[in-house]
């Protein structure tokens, strides 16, 4: 057990797509990608997770930050560096996540509640209140 028992009510389901998302952070693009693996959870928004060859890697800087979930596993998380600015936990991934969500595995989450806009299918994503992980 990581955090808390499993809810017999609580449900991930993890897709794989082809729509392209994009996602901007201090007004630069910092991710463009047609190959997301999709994670729905109950009671969070959809989550878009990325592959890392997608991602301007030269941008992100490793955080000290973990946190836990019973239902993917323990996330570890990096920040954008973008000029003179940091944005801090902006992005997530689960290094070895629970086997219900193995294809998220290496994959990057950007905080969307954190980045200047993160479009799906061209249209930008409305921003989940904070501390909506998912």
């Amino acid at each position: 057990m990581f955090v808390h028992p499993h809810d017999p009510y609580h449900r991930i389901d993890v897709l794989l797509s082809t729509r392209p998302v994009k996602v901007v952070v201090g007004d630069m693009t910092v991710a463009e990608s047609q190959r997301p693996v999709i994670l729905f959870e109950t009671n969070f928004p959809a989550r878009y997770y990325l592959p890392k060859d997608d991602v301007r890697l030269d941008l992100v800087r490793p955080s000290d930050t973990i946190t836990r979930c019973p239902y993917k596993g323990e996330a570890r998380y990096y920040s954008v560096a973008i000029g003179d600015k940091m944005f801090k936990d902006v992005i997530w991934y689960y290094r070895y996540p629970t086997t219900e969500a193995s294809k998220i595995a290496n994959h990057l989450a950007f905080y969307t509640e954190q980045t200047d806009a993160t479009f799906v299918d061209a249209k930008e994503l409305a921003k989940p209140q904070r501390g909506q992980r998912g």
